[in-house]
């Protein structure tokens, strides 16, 4: 089911909590043949449930609209002027759609594993900006911008280290900055829900 909508001129982002089962998501999805084909290959039912769901975020948005993957593995719309980036972890998928912007977007987990694996993917600059009081919730914002940087970006082996945040407290919602390896500043939006953080970029 939607979880929440947010959308102005430039995107439309869906937030979906997967509540759903396998049969509840393809009836939303009409059955669709090349669906089920696509979907009798997974070996996970945790995969399945994730491919459905986002298509099912895509109906409430471009009813008949097909996603496709490039050579890279990066998602498109068939046929269509939208630009599109997909998230998903645990229970919850998302979408991020634009007609006249590039997108990305990525949704992560508040946990102690991004604890254990921050050296993995900040530096020690970056490091050092973490607030101690809400460590997990801001590594977990610093790892979904770095997603979601990737994403939008098309840069061939972008690392994460190419990748650098710039300094920012932790709220609720808003917004902060980072730079890319080219030098390209990005700016990116976020939200912090209770078990998870979203965090999305458009240019």
């Amino acid at each position: 089911m939607i979880l929440e909508k947010i959308e102005n001129q430039d995107y439309t982002i869906i937030l979906w909590s997967i509540t759903e089962t396998k049969d509840e998501l393809l009836e939303i999805l009409n059955f669709y043949p090349d669906i089920i084909e696509q979907i009798s290959s997974f070996n996970s039912e945790k995969r399945i449930l994730e491919y459905l769901s986002v298509r099912c975020a895509l109906k409430e948005v471009l009813p008949d609209a097909i996603i496709t993957y490039n050579e890279y593995g990066k998602p498109f719309i068939k046929d269509s002027e939208y630009n599109i980036s997909i998230s998903h972890t645990g229970t919850f998928a998302t979408i991020i759609l634009s007609k006249t912007k590039n997108v990305g977007i990525d949704i992560e987990r508040i946990t102690e594993r991004v604890s254990r694996v921050k050296y993995k993917f900040l530096s020690e600059g970056e490091l050092s900006n973490i607030d101690e009081k809400s460590e997990r919730t801001h590594l977990a914002l610093n790892w979904a911008a770095k997603e979601a940087i990737y994403k939008i970006s098309n840069i061939p082996q972008l690392s994460f280290f190419d990748i650098t945040i710039e300094k920012f407290q932790p709220y609720l919602n808003g917004e902060f900055t980072a730079k890319v390896k080219t030098n390209e500043e990005l700016n990116l939006q976020y939200k912090v829900y209770r078990d998870f953080v979203l965090v999305w970029t458009i240019k």
